[in-house]
C-alpha cells in the first residue's frame, strides 16, 4: 500500500504512544510487524481497547481527517513501522484514484469490524464472544500469512481481552477454561490453539465476509 510514495521506517517499543507521534509528524504509519491497541483512557483510570493493530494496518488516518483525537495507540509487542507525511497523502488524493481509493481501503477496513464488536458486546454470550474475536484475530493473521489451520501467537493477555470485550479479566479466566474444557480452543503462554476450527466457527457464529474487500 502506498508503495509510490515512499516510506521511513522506524522501531518503536512498548507503551510509546503512536498516535501523538502521528499527531506530532504529521504522519501516518503503516505497521510491517509487531502488534498495537488502539485504547480510550477513561476519567476513571479505566480503558476501552477499541482495536487491536496488526501487520499492513495504517495508524494515524484520524489524525489527517480531523482536528481531534483522545485514542492512544499503544506497541504491545516491539513493532516496526513505516511512515508518510500527511501532507504527500493529501495531495495524492486529488492526483490518484487508486491512492485514494486505498486510503478510503485503510479507513474502512478498520470501521469493518465495529459492526461485529458491538454486535458482541450488546448480545453474545461470553463464550461466543471471546470465541468470535479470536477467530477474527486468526482470519486477520490468516491475510498476512502470521497464522496456520490450528492457530496463531498472540501477545495479549487475558487483561487485553478483558479490555476489548467489555469483560474482566477473572471471567475472561473463566471462559477460556470453559473453551478449553469444550475442547474448542486453548489460549495459554501467547499462543492460541483451535482443537476445531470448523466447529469453533459454527459455535461463534462466525462468518467472515465482513472483513473481506469486494473487488468490484
Amino acid at each position: 500500500m502506498f508503495d509510490s510514495l515512499g516510506r521511513i521506517g522506524k522501531k518503536y517499543a512498548v507503551g510509546h504512544d503512536l498516535g501523538e507521534e502521528c499527531r506530532a509528524d504529521e504522519t501516518i504509519m503503516i505497521i510491517q510487524h509487531g502488534w498495537t491497541m488502539t485504547y480510550k483512557l477513561l476519567r476513571d483510570g479505566s480503558r476501552q481497547v477499541i482495536d487491536v493493530n496488526l501487520p499492513g494496518d495504517v495508524l494515524g488516518m484520524r489524525q489527517i481527517l480531523f482536528n481531534y483525537d483522545e485514542y492512544r495507540v499503544e506497541p504491545i509487542t516491539e513493532v516496526f513501522a513505516q511512515k508518510l507525511p500527511a501532507d504527500i497523502i493529501l495531495r495524492a488524493l486529488g492526483k490518484s484514484p487508486d491512492i485514494a481509493a486505498q486510503v478510503m481501503w485503510a479507513m474502512m477496513s478498520d470501521s469493518a469490524f465495529a459492526p461485529e464488536r458491538l454486535v458482541s458486546m450488546g448480545r453474545r454470550e461470553a463464550p461466543k464472544r471471546v470465541a468470535h474475536f479470536l477467530l477474527e484475530l486468526g482470519a486477520r493473521l490468516d491475510r498476512v500469512n502470521l497464522s496456520h489451520k490450528n492457530g496463531y501467537l498472540c501477545p495479549l493477555s487475558q487483561t487485553d481481552l478483558g479490555d476489548i470485550l467489555g469483560m474482566s479479566a477473572v471471567h475472561v479466566n473463566r471462559v477460556l477454561r470453559d473453551l478449553r474444557e469444550r475442547k474448542f480452543l486453548t489460549f495459554r503462554i501467547g499462543r492460541v490453539q483451535f482443537h476445531d476450527r470448523d466447529l469453533l466457527n459454527d459455535f461463534a457464529e462466525f462468518e467472515p465476509s465482513y472483513m473481506e474487500r469486494r473487488l468490484n
